[in-house]
């Protein structure tokens, strides 16, 4: 499982005539994938909720130096660094949550019908006693 990104793993573009670097963290789209491939639930996600799940392909952050400032190209790789890491993170979060909330609501559905079909057959049961009761003749109290 793979959820941490390292500041070696990403891209730089450093302009400096316009005082700004970006950060690009590439090959982004799969993330949630490799999470959740470490947990018992890849087997219930298929449909439309899988599409949903992938994020996109890269992300970026754009650190820019104020003209007052004094451009400094290791800390504009950090600030952009983190405003990337930031995006990544907080989309990666929506859609591990959204898988969690979808997964939730599956198992509810499952537990329901689970319930429905044991309170059936605790009806049935009960019926099979009265009738067997009936047959025998016993009386009950009303």
């Amino acid at each position: 499982m793979r959820i941490n990104v390292k500041q070696k793993d990403c891209k730089f573009y450093v302009d400096e005539e316009a005082r700004k670097v970006v950060c690009v963290i590439p090959h982004t789209d799969r993330m949630v994938w490799d999470y959740i491939n470490d947990f018992p639930i890849r087997w219930c996600v298929s449909g439309k909720i899988e599409e949903e799940l992938y994020l996109p392909h890269s992300f970026s952050g754009v650190a820019t130096c104020h003209a007052s400032d004094t451009f400094d190209v290791e800390t504009g790789k950090l600030i952009a660094y983190h405003k990337a890491k930031n995006k990544l993170y907080t989309s990666f979060y929506k859609r591990a949550n959204k898988l969690i909330n979808y997964v939730d609501g599956e198992l509810n559905k499952a537990m329901d019908s689970f319930n429905d079909f044991g309170e059936h057959l605790s009806y049935r049961a009960d019926e099979r006693e009265k009738e067997i009761d009936k047959r025998l003749g016993v009386e009950y109290d009303s």
